[in-house]
């Protein structure tokens, strides 16, 4: 559980819902940073929201600070298991490069990516991140937001193939330090939610959950 994993979609938050309604019994504490301030609590079963604390941070240094904050939490408890979600973690940091010097945002983006790797390094926690994707128009593809050093930061990266039109999705595993590489899981579309009809990638462990 360890890792820092990453969802780039137009829909990358729902996904983060499902994976709290999926593993959420694996946690004794959640943290949702909501960076949009469109957490939805509806979208998730009460013994989640029970265990849930709910940070609001619209700019790079409220991520910061709440990082800080989970970071001392974490030094009296640990041997509690803790998740960390950040909804959308690619709008402030975009924000942050749209106003401020392009050096300073990166090296911010930078700082806060190696933070999160270190604590799931550390303590006995999983990180899930939400991002954007964009064009990029000489190569005809969509690419996760943030720029080329920030996978580094990573330990998977996911990106979300939409069909709006049959109501599903593949998620598709575009970058993954173990076999994940390459890898898809299908999700419908419920009710404005993700559902799955077999489970083939443990988004807990973040590895091939072999069925047979």
């Amino acid at each position: 559980m360890n890792q820092v994993t990453q969802f780039s979609g137009d829909s990358a938050n729902l996904v983060l819902y499902w994976i709290l309604r999926q593993y959420h019994g694996k946690f004794d504490k959640i943290i949702w940073i909501d960076t949009l301030g469109i957490f939805n609590p509806t979208a998730l079963p009460l013994p989640s929201l029970e265990k849930t604390a709910i940070i609001r941070a619209f700019d790079a240094e409220g991520i910061q600070d709440a990082i800080h904050e989970l970071e001392s939490d974490l030094c009296q408890n640990e041997d509690v298991s803790y998740a960390l979600f950040i909804d959308s973690f690619s709008n402030p940091l975009g924000l942050l490069m749209a106003k401020a010097n392009i050096s300073y945002a990166h090296a911010s983006m930078m700082s806060l990516g190696r933070q999160l790797r270190m604590l799931t390094r550390k303590f006995n926690i999983a990180v899930y991140l939400s991002t954007s994707l964009v064009y990029v128009k000489q190569l005809r593809i969509n690419k996760p937001a943030l720029g080329s050093s920030w996978p580094f930061c990573l330990d998977h990266s996911f990106i979300l193939q939409e069909d709006l039109k049959h109501n599903k999705c593949q998620l598709v595993c575009n970058q993954s330090r173990t076999s994940l590489l390459g890898t898809t899981q299908l999700l419908l579309w419920v009710k404005g939610s993700f559902v799955h009809e077999s489970l083939t990638i443990d988004l807990y462990r973040c590895k091939l959950n072999i069925q047979v």
